[in-house]
């Protein structure tokens, strides 16, 4: 089933999520203004546009994460990263980002 985004957390802190899995959506993780966050072995499959956006995000742990065939038609991202700070990101990684025209395309941004 499609899903325009999967997991959402806004204006939140605190938060702990392990072995979370989405499979084709838009935006697949989407946190915004989030602090101390825990991202453990979290899996993105056939997003339409990011794996992992991530807006105004500080203090967060993002480890063994993975952006999976991540294809569009529009700017394409693994893991977009915008007025992010103090954030540890290990072990994660983008793998068959690709988009269909001349628009931005990136594993990490």
């Amino acid at each position: 089933a499609y899903a325009d985004q999967a997991f959402i957390f806004n204006t939140a802190e605190n938060i702990f999520v392990q072995e979370a899995i989405s499979k084709q959506s838009r935006s697949a993780f989407q946190l915004s203004d989030v602090s101390q966050i825990q991202l453990v072995s979290c899996y993105s499959y056939d997003a339409t546009e990011v794996g992992f956006s991530l807006f105004n995000v500080s203090n967060g742990l993002f480890l063994d994460c993975h952006s999976l065939s991540t294809v569009g038609n529009t700017d394409v991202y693994g893991f977009y990263l915008k007025n992010s700070s103090n954030n540890i990101v290990q072990e994660c990684f983008a793998c068959h980002t690709s988009t269909n025209s001349d628009l931005k395309c990136a594993g990490f941004y």
